[in-house]
């Protein structure tokens, strides 16, 4: 344990991040995430994850319309193929999608 502790005393992270360098902000299709709100981060990465799956997109993103139009009424919010296509629209498409600005962070 020692030896481990000594190691990542010493491990340059710059190496893996982007210390110093100015990031482009990005926005569009596949680039939206999830706000965490307290311990959410764990249950929001393993969602979008899931979504970034061809399988869940071509479930879910690709066949919302038709998903949606079944939706059983007045039940939608109980249903949850219903949610997951909505969450997938959410994250896949640029329904949700405000443009960045010149010089503004997200």
């Amino acid at each position: 344990a020692e030896l481990q502790i000594d190691m990542n005393m010493k491990f340059d992270f710059d190496k893996i991040c982007e210390a110093g360098k100015t990031l482009q902000p990005l926005a569009g299709p596949g680039y939206v995430g999830l706000k965490n709100l307290g311990n959410s981060c764990y249950v929001n990465s393993v969602v979008q994850v899931l979504c970034s799956l061809p399988e869940v997109k071509a479930r879910y993103q690709e066949r919302a319309q038709e998903i949606f139009e079944k939706a059983p009424v007045g039940r939608a919010a109980e249903d949850l193929s219903t949610q997951m296509a909505k969450l997938a629209v959410a994250l896949l498409t640029d329904r949700y999608v405000q443009p960045v600005k010149e010089g503004e962070e997200n």
